[in-house]
């Protein structure tokens, strides 16, 4: 996957944990006693604002461009690098240093061309040297070095490179990609991709964080946006929002011109991502100005959609639901929200940095993919055995005396009948049906069982199984095995929601068995889908684009997009966030809200809540869950966890501190058997085929496919591992560059990869490939397909 390099040498891990170490020790630099006022440095010393171009507030000090010049008891110093004991002197605002610090501007200009100065530059050089009176005639560098424009999103001028290593920085130390060096010896070192060749094939993961951190604008992004960063873009011209993929829940600024987005910039201040962001929601909103966009309301009139008024298609829809309540009841109205999977780079990222940093890192995952490349245990289970891999973890923390057993005996219930079932999954029982090493088990849960503070995150691999519900439970037992929930011993269990507001929309009663603050469905097989589809009476869709879902509907409404929209956004660890338009949606295109609010007026009823604030303002009435949160508030404090029962309180960080959600208050833990897979291979279909995410794209594509990440990621790929291939019936001497993956519920050409032996893997938008079989609590579609082949094909 892109965007998750091989941690590197052990030496780039030592110097990181080292850092670590220092950090931890308290030590302070002389940045943060001349950039705020300490007993250590008054009057005219505090709170200077000093040049500083290798410095990133989200990267480590460097100290390589010495512009930062203060003298610190005597001795001329880098203030971000050296080290501030107590009672430390710092002068730094005498004329003699700022000569120095201007000297040291204008040396780094004087290998630059005159353009990278001029009134027309926007970046953190240009402006520093319009502070310092240094123009374009210090500029006096004529080589030409050349561009590399091969990727779609950035575009590398090395003529304006200073070698200050901030990109390089960024992609190691935030995005944990590796993908940058720098190369060259002397004046003539310049930015590079790793690879050596060209951006687009090098591993860049798309981030944008060298061009947000780029302080001379030697990296940029193409387009209208090209030199606009974080740090250089004028507050005024920013929207703030929330991002509208995944469930991470990134803080972004929004830059329009025109009538366009011209940039999205990820916000320094936001409480999730911290300044970083993926490729989607930096680059991904070409689909915004698509040819495809669906910009007025369709209607199917003798067997076609055709275009219509709001008001028509509005009564249409009206007057089918009324023949239909009239017909069957109000159970023959039914609303369906999507709410499936993708990538969360932003928390790849974060957990890539903690295990940069020395934290120790477990993955189970069948595939050699994004984190598990860097974890110290790579758990890599067969495909619907997770309940036998979490209690084989669970068994071992029991027998090891790692389980907390004060907050067992307090706060917990079941334990008995847990242990009695786990006498049945010692380590070797446990490989035997996974196929992980019983070793690799033994030291996964001695890191779990030791850790200071353990988090587990997980996604839809863990939920999308015939006993996905067991595999939550189960993998919530371990966390309650640790004490690791309600309290401040650990970071519980995180599912990473899928959709961007999938946790609000749950929050708020979305659920079919729950009101508002919780006061369970998909069908796991589309063909029935779409046959339910065709022979419903009456489908109203919601839509950004004609997708296959709405060519199915009667009444297809315009959708605004997230960069369109009003409200808030509650992301996976149950933020509310404000969302708030950068633009307004094209032609007759109208929100979610307002698309509601006038079905509701066509078929006579007044929702009462004319806003999406009035809209928050009667859900903080009806939960005391959210009685402290409003539009207000929000906008005023920002991002606000629930539970928040009051306006003067900050909102519960930790859930279940003193009582769980259960009768009795306890947390119970899982004692769910072990059953197989309801589909296995056989000589038919011998493969196992496993459904996972890709890197650039979310969903089924409809917006990212219509953005500049399909040149990043255009084709679907099967991946097989290369002795599965050789030993298959099609196996010849000559590679085959294409494959016929197909399941017992269809086929699909696809160019091959690999993976591992007797497996083979694919996007998870084959979807019509995965087996019917679901878990009845919840039946949603799983993500492996246990019966597949293979054959060569071109």
């Amino acid at each position: 996957m892109k965007g998750m390099s091989p941690r590197g040498t052990s030496d780039r891990s030592d110097a990181f944990r080292a850092l670590a170490e220092r950090h931890g020790r308290g030590d302070r630099l002389l940045r943060s006693l001349v950039t705020a006022r300490t007993d250590t440095v008054t009057g005219p010393e505090a709170g200077i604002d000093l040049p500083a171009l290798c410095h990133d507030d989200r990267l480590r000090p460097a100290g390589s461009c010495r512009t930062c010049l203060v003298r610190a008891d005597g001795r001329i110093a880098a203030e971000c690098v050296t080290p501030a004991a107590p009672g430390t002197q710092v002068e730094a605002a005498t004329e003699e240093l700022r000569a120095l610090r201007r000297d040291a501007v204008e040396v780094i200009v004087s290998a630059l061309p005159p353009r990278a100065v001029t009134g027309t530059a926007r970046s953190e050089l240009a402006l520093l040297c319009g502070s310092l009176g240094i123009g374009p005639d210090s500029a006096r560098h004529a080589a030409k070095r050349g561009v590399d424009d091969s990727h779609p999103y950035v575009h590398l001028d090395r003529d304006l490179c200073i070698a200050c290593g901030r990109c390089v920085r960024m992609c190691a130390d935030v995005q944990g990609t590796f993908a940058l060096t720098l190369v060259g010896r002397g004046a003539g070192t310049v930015v590079a991709p790793g690879t050596g060749g060209r951006w687009s094939e090098s591993d860049c993961a798309a981030c944008g964080g060298c061009v947000d951190t780029c302080p001379t604008g030697a990296i940029t992004q193409v387009g209208p946006g090209s030199g606009l960063t974080s740090g250089v873009c004028p507050p005024d011209a920013r929207t703030s929002t929330t991002c509208g993929y995944c469930g991470v829940g990134c803080t972004l600024d929004v830059v329009t011109a025109a009538g366009e987005v011209a940039a999205v910039l990820p916000a320094r201040e936001g409480p999730v991502n911290q300044g970083h962001a993926c490729v989607k929601g930096r680059f991904a909103h070409g689909f915004l100005t698509s040819a495809e966009r669906l910009t007025e309301p369709l209607v199917r009139r003798d067997g076609r959609l055709a275009a219509a008024t709001w008001d028509e298609a509005l009564a249409f829809a009206a007057q089918g639901m009324r023949a239909a309540v009239a017909a069957g009841g109000p159970d023959a109205v039914a609303a369906i929200s999507s709410a499936r999977f993708e990538a969360h780079p932003v928390v790849g990222a974060r957990l890539l940095q903690h295990a940069l940093r020395g934290a120790r890192l477990i993955v189970a995952d069948p595939r050699a993919v994004g984190l598990a490349l860097h974890a110290d245990v790579h758990l890599r289970p067969r495909p619907g055995t997770n309940v036998t891999l979490f209690h084989g973890l669970a068994h071992i923390l029991l027998a090891e005396g790692l389980a907390d057993e004060a907050f067992l005996r307090q706060r917990a219930a079941g334990l008995t009948e847990l242990t009695e079932l786990l006498e049945d999954y010692p380590p070797d029982r446990v490989s035997d049906i996974t196929g992980v090493p019983a070793a690799d088990l033994v030291a996964a849960a001695r890191l779990y069982g030791r850790a200071r503070r353990p988090a587990v995150f997980y996604g839809l691999g863990v939920t999308e199984h015939l006993h996905g519900t067991d595999g939550v439970r189960t993998l919530a037992s371990l966390a309650i095995l640790r004490g690791a929930v309600g309290t401040d011993r650990g970071c519980g269990v995180n599912p990473l929601r899928g959709q961007n507001n999938v946790q609000g929309a749950s929050d708020m009663g979305a659920l079919p068995d729950v009101l508002p603050g919780y006061g369970g469905v998909t069908d796991p097989d589309t063909d029935q889908v779409t046959r339910a589809l065709e022979a419903c009476p009456l489908v109203i869709c919601n839509e950004l684009f004609l997708s296959e879902t709405a060519r199915h509907a009667d009444v297809v409404l315009p959708a605004a997009s997230w960069l369109e929209k009003d409200g808030t956004f509650v992301n996976f660890d149950r933020r509310f966030q404000r969302v708030r338009p950068a633009l307004p949606p094209p032609g007759q295109a109208r929100s979610d809200f307002a698309a509601v609010h006038g079905l509701a007026a066509a078929l006579g009823t007044d929702l009462g809540c004319p806003t999406p604030a009035a809209a928050l303002a009667e859900c903080a009435q009806l939960s005391p869950h959210f009685a402290g949160i409003s539009h207000e508030r929000l906008d005023r404090d920002g991002a606000i966890p629930w539970p928040c029962p009051s306006p003067d309180l900050p909102g519960e960080a930790t859930l279940y501190r003193e009582r769980f959600a259960t009768p009795d208050g306890r947390a119970h833990l899982s004692a769910a058997p072990y059953l197989p897979p309801g589909e296995q291979p056989d000589d038919t279909y011998p493969l196992i085929l496993v459904t996972g995410r890709r890197w650039a794209h979310y969903n089924s594509g409809s917006m990212t496919r219509r953005s500049g990440n399909l040149a990043l990621e255009g084709t679907d790929v099967l991946d097989i591992h290369p002795t599965t291939r050789r030993t298959s019936a099609c196996a010849t001497a000559t590679r085959p560059r294409w494959r016929a993956g197909t399941a017992r519920r269809g086929s699909s050409h696809v160019p091959v990869s690999r993976c591992r032996p007797a497996r083979s893997s694919a996007p998870s938008t084959f979807r019509r490939a995965a087996s019917t079989a679901s878990p009845p609590t919840t039946r949603t579609p799983p993500r492996p397909a246990p019966s597949t082949r293979s054959r060569r094909y071109g």
